[in-house]
């Protein structure tokens, strides 16, 4: 924009071009209005209004003109005066002033396109009046009195109907939780059902289906997530799901798909959000789709007719005022939301079974391991939880048998200090957990192979400040474990790959650059060639033509973008293309066309989204679309339909619960 500016204005006009006005800038107050053109991407300055203000309301009139009313500037703590935009002439025009001076006061249109405006604060406190603007005479009527003195609430109204309902608030003392409904065939406010929470700054969305859903905000003077949908006909209230992040202060908008987009706002009181969130209500759950480039509040939202959101303004408290504009496109991309895990979780693990849905189990948050597990279902994007595991546990293994069954192993228990050796399967039919044999020592940071026979290799791994040499095999019909012979060197964090003869090519960790492999006719281990760069953090992937491609990692001093390539025809590493950005802790799938994504991770001690795409054929490294959400130690799993699932992982606010799907249509050729 032309003007960094907070608590000011947006409209979407019939063009499609948004105007915004007013708000307050690095000057003080603003009178100035100016125009964003979606096609060009542009803001012109035009006409400004009579008077300075913010904390005003915006209305669009059936004629298409907009009315502004009220606000605050330096000359007056409330204002009464309203004025016309007229999008033909681009100017503004004074309309009779309201009865009472207001700011933070809510509008809504009512039957015949008349604005309603209820609510608010000057001099005297908060307000519990209500006026209507009529625009064929251009004149106020005083409309009774609501029951509670309220401002910073919310508004919503059914168009078809011209009903209008008001939540929450502050009445100078306290936070408000009672709900009132305007009838315009009743004369009067009428009582609807209270919100479980009472709530300050919320934000209103009337579905089609005749349901309210209310988020966010402080409530009993304390933040929470959880959101509340309203039944208009039963007139009753009930908890939805929680918000993946605390908010307040923020702006909620329908999309032209039915869903509610919720962005930015405050959870602390200081630092504001950059992070954007959707309820969907056919499924009753919000997912993550991605963050803004400035974390805002006080800040506007406008949809546009083709769907993309547009965000104008608003203020950081790193930035400050922001003048800054991002879009938010709902439909295009290859980067799709969906539904979050109900846990959040990093250091887990996660495979697909044979009926095409997500086994995710274990992991870390809240400083400890979890129990739980949780299967996603492609069909319809959500997560449900299935049984927990016997033992809460991160850094572990997972590996689906022959039979289907799935046996983890190992992992950090409680605490950094618990390390566990005992081993659980998992059964699909059932949903349950059992114990199986357990392994000779405690570790974590192991890798986990199953062989062509259906045994399960273990080798390596961390056990008290130390790595180890051992290896193991699990027997699945014995539920056995034997020894199968000592690596050449200690390690943990290393990676693992079942050739396609049928050998285990271990490499990396702990600052190895060696290689070994396992001979699964002799049950023995040998040296094979040297990677050209010691690492930790890395991945390691087989190709369709039977070579391995690690990639990343950490040498104990850089972040690496170098990637490698194994011929197990030969026992040799060659260098390929190098990635475009460095990372370690990221995540790397083979696609069902054979190239190789890597998704996200860490550089230099920081969370990235970006995403690469590896040809075997060129040797070369494309980039892509970035994830919605930057991400590390997360898990990523091709479905069986080609789709990539992403979930889970840990960034700057902590443990991830959000999960996003890549869409191989968009892939380059």
């Amino acid at each position: 924009m032309n003007n960094a500016r907070r608590g000011h204005i947006a409209s979407v006009l019939r063009n499609d071009i948004v105007l915004v006005a007013g708000g307050i800038g690095y000057d003080g107050y603003l009178d100035s209005s100016e125009l964003y053109d979606p096609s060009t991407g542009t803001w012109t300055m035009i006409d400004r209004m009579n008077y300075a203000r913010c904390d005003h309301t915006v209305s669009i009139l059936l004629d298409g003109k907009i009315l502004v009313t009220g606000g605050r500037n330096n000359i007056s703590d409330s204002l009464n005066s309203a004025e016309l935009f007229d999008p033909l002439t681009k100017t503004w025009t004074l309309t009779s002033s309201m009865n009472y001076p207001r700011q933070k006061h809510r509008a809504s249109m009512i039957r015949d396109g008349k604005i309603l405006i209820t609510g608010g604060i000057n001099a005297n406190g908060s307000l519990n009046s209500s006026e209507i603007y009529d625009p064929l005479t251009g004149k106020w009527n005083v409309f009774a009195n609501m029951h509670d003195r309220r401002s910073s609430h919310a508004i919503a109204s059914r168009a078809s109907t011209g009903v209008s309902f008001v939540f929450g608030g502050y009445n100078d003392s306290a936070y408000i939780n009672r709900v009132e409904m305007y009838d315009p065939a009743v004369i009067g406010w009428i009582h609807f059902s209270n919100l479980n929470y009472a709530r300050i700054y919320p934000t209103a969305t009337i579905f089609t289906t005749k349901e309210i859903l209310v988020i966010g905000t402080s409530a009993n003077n304390s933040d929470v997530s959880g959101a509340e949908i309203g039944d208009l006909n039963a007139r009753t209230w009930s908890m939805a799901s929680r918000m993946n992040q605390i908010r307040y202060a923020h702006r909620a908008s329908m999309l032209v798909n039915g869903k509610v987009l919720v962005t930015g706002g405050l959870n602390d009181g200081i630092n504001a959000l950059d992070s954007t969130e959707m309820y969907d209500l056919s499924t009753g759950m919000w997912i993550n789709v991605g963050q803004m480039i400035y974390g805002r509040y006080d800040h506007t939202t406008s949809v546009l007719t083709n769907g993309k959101v547009i965000v104008t303004g608003g203020y950081n408290s790193d930035v400050g005022i922001l003048d800054a504009t991002e879009i938010y496109d709902s439909i295009t991309g290859p980067w799709k939301p969906t539904g979050s895990m109900n846990e959040a979780r990093q250091l887990h693990t996660g495979v697909l079974l044979s009926n095409g849905k997500v086994l995710v189990s274990g992991g870390f948050n809240d400083e400890k391991g979890l129990k739980s597990a949780e299967l996603y279902d492609p069909s319809t994007g959500v997560w449900t939880m299935t049984g927990s595991m016997n033992y809460g546990r991160y850094s572990h293994t997972v590996s689906v048998l022959p039979n289907g069954k799935v046996l983890v192993i190992g992992g950090y228990g409680g605490n950094e200090t618990k390390l566990l050796d005992s081993c659980e399967l998992y059964d699909p039919s059932t949903g349950n957990w059992t114990i199986t044999s357990s392994i000779r020592y405690k570790i974590s940071d192991h890798t986990a192979s199953v062989l062509l026979n259906g045994n399960v290799l273990i080798a390596g791994g961390y056990t008290y400040q130390t790595g180890l040499n051992t290896s193991e095999l699990y027997d699945p019909l014995t539920a056995t474990w034997k020894d199968s012979g000592r690596m050449n060197s200690d390690r943990f964090h290393h990676t693992a790959s079942v050739l396609l003869n049928g050998n285990v090519l271990v490499v990396g960790g702990s600052n190895h650059r060696n290689g070994e492999l396992y001979n699964t006719s002799t049950g023995t281990w040998t040296s094979t060639g040297n990677l050209n760069f010691t690492l930790v953090g890395h991945t390691a992937s087989v190709l369709n033509d039977g070579k391995v491609l690690v990639t990343g990692g950490f040498d104990g001093y850089d972040y690496l973008n170098r990637t490698e390539l194994y011929d197990p025809s030969t026992g040799t590493w060659t260098m390929t293309g190098n990635l475009s950005t460095a990372r370690c802790s990221h995540s790397a799938s083979v696609l069902n066309n054979g190239k190789v994504m890597v998704t996200g991770g860490e550089l230099d001690s920081e969370e990235i989204n970006t995403v690469e795409i590896y040809d075997p054929v060129t040797g070369t490294w494309t980039n892509i679309d970035n994830m919605n959400g930057v991400r590390r130690q997360h898990a990523s799993i091709v479905l069986q339909n080609g789709t990539l699932l992403v979930f889970g992982g840990v960034n700057y606010s902590g443990c991830l619960k959000s999960a996003e799907l890549y869409v191989p249509s968009a892939e380059p050729n």
